[in-house]
């Protein structure tokens, strides 16, 4: 398989997972290599959300606070090394832009071109069709710019 023409194009939760494994070991040979058009920031913290508990794991269960801190995309974001656009609403009840704008920071520093799109009236997600054209026509022009060059 020629990674080199591999795009990673995510979605909400989705996003998560393909993170994850492009920076696992199982995905190790194509952390360097892929390109990541979209990438969630890793969940908040969910000290109070008992929902996110059944759904994570218990965090003030010391072994899985360190699983979920290990496998923290924003404490992971440092290995991306291909150009990133991250799209977030201002409003998401599930995971703060500020989580996003962690991931955005993170990979700038290590010197990767990175695109941010944050929606002031969306939430998880873009619902909004204005939004959603808008996203739509950024995500080509990043493709443009950094994939298609």
């Amino acid at each position: 398989m020629d990674i080199e023409g591999v795009l990673a194009i995510t979605f909400i939760f989705g996003g998560g997972t393909l993170f994850l494994l492009a920076i696992s070991p199982i995905g190790k040979a194509f952390a360097e290599r892929i390109r990541v058009a979209e990438v969630p920031p890793r969940e908040p913290a969910i000290d109070d959300r008992d929902l996110r508990r059944v759904e994570y794991g218990d965090e003030r269960d010391p072994a899985m606070r360190e699983f979920l801190n290990r496998i923290s995309p924003v404490n992971n974001a440092a290995k991306i090394k291909r150009p990133l656009f991250v799209a977030h609403g201002r409003n998401d009840p599930r995971v703060p832009y500020t989580e996003a704008e962690q991931i955005v920071e993170t990979v700038k520093k290590n010197g990767v071109p990175v695109w941010y799109m944050l929606a002031d009236n969306e939430g998880h997600g873009f619902a909004r069709k204005e939004n959603a054209d808008f996203y739509f026509q950024v995500t080509i022009r990043f493709l443009q710019e950094t994939v298609l060059k």
